[in-house]
């Protein structure tokens, strides 16, 4: 008789505690030789980079809902067999689509995103700061090496930049009372597994950004893991009925290996269509008309100062942007949006030029944001902007932003069809204060307002300008 065979028959409980320490050795040297030593210790050891310090910009939404406690999984699991909803199931996540969704207990939640939009609660409870894996016999040096919830959003929306993912649009904390659990709200794809082609041609797409150094695979049996193995690849490869776009749903399994070189390349793409103003040699001739946070790149204004004065300012009078709808008229690459989303703002719509727009989105889901929509046209006092506002905003009281667009459009005639109730306006360079009391007496020609307060910012390359908060009357 073999010594296997004889500690296995002889001391059973031995045999399946050496057995499982077998497994476990086989699936960390597994993980080190896919991942590299010098990556998983530094990944590991927590060095923190500038950009993963400020990004991802956007702050998460910690909602609670009414008639809803829980302190483990099963206690979710309850309420939703109680309701009798259906939902599908993964090894480290729930999945609500949009009509299971607005039938659950987590139905008010849905009010606040796209109809299209579908919720998937991770299984591992603990709010965003926790890494996603839930089952047992995963690597512990995974375990480490992994992004929290926090840093997937910016692997989610890098994907869905590269065209690889479907679009994220929140990541929020569902308080429990005794506990909080991480959900993403994510675009739902109708669909069904493509043909073995479509999938290998999306499998090799992947296979390609990882072998370039773009991308990292963290799934413990790389390429081989069943999310990429014909024909079914696990459910996470899907094409979409209407656009027939093929997707890969289950992001966690990658990470970015230099993001902040990903996220350049995104801003340094933007500098000739979103440049305004005087060239500046010494700053390369065009340069960002907004600084990206996480990157050291020169431009001409400063959104986080400019809009904590503004954060100020509202302050002052009692007004919060937080959990309310922002319209950001005239957002160039939409990072005082972002800013506002940093301070709270339940979702920020923000218009421009169609060129400067299709910046715009990259650069807003670069930065980590996911709660916004953008419209990209020509903007005139009588553009009729108020069809652009996505219908599930409809009913949101908004707060207008109104920074450094008036010379070029005037007051929008369309003020006075949106129900908004305060405006942050900023004048142009040289405006006073005088100057600014002078063109809300214009303002109210189209809708009644007064002024509350003012101030004045000085940010990055740009003059002193006025600031006001306006209010409607």
């Amino acid at each position: 008789m073999s010594l296997k065979n004889f500690v296995r028959h002889r001391m059973p409980r031995a045999f399946m505690f050496l057995d499982r320490v077998k497994d476990q050795i086989e699936v960390e040297c597994d993980t080190l030789r896919r991942l590299g030593l010098k990556s998983v210790f530094r990944g590991i050891a927590g060095a923190t980079p500038d950009w993963q310090v400020k990004l991802p910009v956007q702050k998460a939404r910690l909602c609670a809902i009414e008639g809803l406690q829980f302190s483990i999984l099963q206690d979710i699991l309850a309420h939703l067999e109680k309701e009798e909803i259906s939902f599908s199931q993964g090894g480290h996540s729930l999945y609500l689509s949009p009509e299971q969704w607005k039938k659950s207990v987590f139905a008010p939640l849905a009010e606040d995103y796209p109809a299209s939009a579908g919720l998937k609660i991770m299984k591992r409870l603990g709010g965003l700061n926790v890494p996603y894996l839930f089952a047992k016999g995963h690597s512990k040096v995974q375990a480490k090496y992994i992004p929290s919830h926090r840093h997937q959003a910016l692997t989610a929306n890098g994907l869905h930049i590269l065209g690889i993912a479907p679009r994220l649009y929140d990541l929020l904390e569902i308080d429990g009372g005794e506990n909080i659990c991480a959900a993403y709200v994510v675009e739902h794809i109708e669909g069904n597994t493509p043909l073995a082609e479509e999938c290998k041609e999306l499998v090799h797409q992947l296979e390609s950004l990882v072998n370039n150094g773009t991308l990292q695979l963290i799934a413990t049996k790389g390429f081989g893991h069943d999310d990429f193995q014909g024909p079914q690849f696990n459910g996470n490869i899907i094409k979409d009925k209407k656009t027939q776009k093929t997707f890969y749903i289950d992001v966690q399994n990658f990470k970015f290996t230099h993001y902040d070189r990903f996220l350049k390349d995104i801003a340094l793409r933007a500098r000739n269509d979103t440049h305004f103003g005087d060239k500046v040699l010494i700053l390369g001739g065009k340069y960002l008309y907004q600084t990206v946070p996480g990157l050291n790149i020169p431009a001409q204004r400063d959104p986080e100062k400019r809009i904590e004065a503004l954060m100020s300012l509202l302050e002052e009078n009692g007004i919060t942007v937080k959990e309310k709808v922002v319209l950001d008229i005239g957002c160039n690459l939409g990072l005082t949006s972002a800013q506002y989303l940093k301070h709270g703002a339940k979702w920020v719509h923000g218009w421009d030029r169609e060129k400067v727009i299709e910046h715009a989105e990259h650069i807003l889901l670069g930065v980590g944001c996911t709660r916004f929509s953008l419209t990209g046209r020509s903007l005139n006092a009588e553009s009729n902007i108020a069809e652009d506002i996505p219908q599930f905003l409809t009913d949101e009281e908004v707060i207008i932003s109104y920074l450094a667009i008036r010379k070029h459009i005037g007051w929008m005639r369309d003020l006075a069809h949106i129900k908004w109730k305060y405006m942050m306006y900023e004048g142009h360079a040289r405006e006073s204060e005088e100057d600014t009391i002078r063109l809300v007496k214009q303002l109210n020609e189209i809708v009644k307002t007064r002024v509350l307060t003012q101030s004045v910012v000085n940010d990055a390359n740009s003059p002193e300008r006025t600031i006001t908060i306006i209010e409607r009357l």
